[in-house]
């Protein structure tokens, strides 16, 4: 990351910029705050943003911020067990590998589920049951339900 690349993140992040001053610097390492406005729902503060910028202006340069980044990106959530094999079915009704699929039921401690397909299987609709999981390579994994 890099000077612009903080001051990027800056501007992404709130809802205007006033100024960016440097405040200190010592050796290579220069010292920056970035007034800043920022907005949520109804209310607004201004505040200060403080980053380093080390080397600045050479193919070394690198910043970082004044202790945390502020206003973090949150982390996308993973999707659950039953989205994945949602995906998954919706994935092979695209293919035409099968016509149809119902989950019927999700375990999603034990990442287990089943379901109903449609396939067709000499020119005729069938209905099939199956146990959904993974196995240890994490590759999906169906065993049929003979009832």
């Amino acid at each position: 990351m890099n000077k612009q690349d903080v001051m990027d993140a800056i501007e992404g992040k709130f809802e205007s910029v006033f100024s960016y001053t440097m405040r200190e610097e010592l050796g290579n390492v220069k010292w920056y705050l970035a007034y800043v406005f920022d907005v949520s729902g109804n209310n607004a503060t201004k505040k200060n943003v403080g980053f380093y910028v080390e080397d600045e202006g050479t193919v070394d340069e690198k910043a970082f911020w004044h202790g945390n980044e502020p206003k973090p990106t949150p982390p996308t959530p993973s999707p659950t067990f039953q989205q994945k094999l949602q995906e998954r079915l919706s994935t092979l009704i695209s293919a035409g590998t099968i016509q149809a699929g119902t989950i019927q039921a999700v375990d999603s401690v034990n990442k287990t589920a089943t379901a109903s397909i449609l396939l067709v299987i000499n020119s005729i609709l069938v209905e099939k049951r199956f146990l959904i999981d993974k196995d240890a390579q994490d590759d999906w994994r169906r065993r049929e339900i003979i009832s």
